[in-house]
């Protein structure tokens, strides 16, 4: 199977490039926070990963990824990919909001 790689604009590049990128944490990280809650610190972050997580199965390749994680457990709470890097703002917007009103992610 081959990978095609995509660059933050999800144009397709190639793979040395996409290398010389996950190298950069201020080209992945698109936003990280840390919010508390009765039932321990949620921390929600947002990535460019560059490849397609839905391996193919989508119509547009979903190249970011916005993970919550509870402080202490190793498995992550909640995965929301997305195709742009708009819409994946938008989904750890919408996280964190939810979790500052009090809501487990599900």
């Amino acid at each position: 199977m081959s990978v095609t790689f995509y660059d933050r604009s999800a144009e397709v590049i190639d793979q040395a490039t996409w290398q010389a990128r996950v190298k950069d944490a201020s080209y992945v990280v698109l936003s990280d926070d840390r919010v508390p809650s009765p039932d321990g610190e949620f921390r929600v972050y947002t990535l460019w990963q560059g490849v397609d997580f839905s391996l193919g199965k989508e119509p547009v390749p979903q190249i970011f990824q916005t993970i919550v994680e509870r402080a202490g457990r190793a498995a992550a709470e909640r995965v929301v990919y997305a195709a742009t890097e708009a819409a994946a703002l938008t989904a750890h917007a919408e996280v964190v909001d939810q979790l500052r009103a009090g809501l487990v992610p599900a």
